[in-house]
């Protein structure tokens, strides 16, 4: 890894997404509507006695891959299929990371 480092730990989460012709995210990117992302503003940590971090968003964090080209887009949309990283940058060892593009319910892993 060269240059900034992660303030806390860096976590590379692997994706695998297809959206189909009826999908319709919850985003508008460049005046295209039905988009969504997931980038690491998109995530949300928690430390194991659930209180939450600050961000785990973080340029550094991305700035770990030599190959860039394994970081998932940043927004896509309908009827597309990837496979990538998103790498966050979380506060503890161990915790529970969220997805939620929307700001309503997300899903949730612990890691």
């Amino acid at each position: 890894m060269s240059g900034a480092k992660p303030s806390g730990t860096a976590l590379a989460v692997g994706l695998e997404i297809a959206t189909d012709a009826n999908f319709f995210g919850p985003l508008e990117v460049n005046g295209v509507d039905g988009q969504i992302s997931f980038g690491s503003y998109y995530w949300r940590g928690y430390e194991p006695d659930g209180t939450r971090m600050n961000s785990v968003d973080s340029s550094a964090a991305n700035n770990c891959l030599q190959d860039r080209g394994r970081l998932i887009p940043d927004y896509f949309g309908t009827g597309e299929k990837l496979k990538g990283l998103v790498i966050l940058d979380v506060t503890t060892p161990t915790g529970t990371i969220v997805f939620n593009p929307a700001g309503g319910d997300g899903w949730a892993w612990k890691y």
